[in-house]
């Protein structure tokens, strides 16, 4: 799923869909988190599916969003420990 052509043909996402697609993210990273420690491959799926979703949505996905703390959000911390992760991992199989 996580391959380059996967990434590079993925539809692109209305507008519309933005603020959906901006939550399934934010659930998918939360639930990756909560299984980095105990489920790494659960973890890196979540987190591979928040790319995808990143990635073919574009820069618009961001429009409108909150800036800075959101209730239900990530912590700064938690935020911080995915970014860690993904700049560890993303380039691995």
């Amino acid at each position: 799923m996580h391959s380059s052509e996967t990434l590079r043909t993925a539809p692109r996402v209305r507008d519309s869909d933005m603020p959906k697609r901006r939550q399934i993210v934010v659930e998918l990273l939360r639930a990756g988190l909560e299984v980095l420690d105990t489920n790494r491959e659960a973890a890196t799926r979540h987190i591979l599916k928040a790319r995808l979703i990143l990635e073919t949505a574009g820069p618009s996905i961001f429009e409108g969003a909150a800036v800075g703390l959101v209730p239900g959000g990530l912590a700064p911390w938690q935020v911080q420990r995915v970014k860690a992760y993904l700049e560890t991992n993303l380039d691995s199989p």
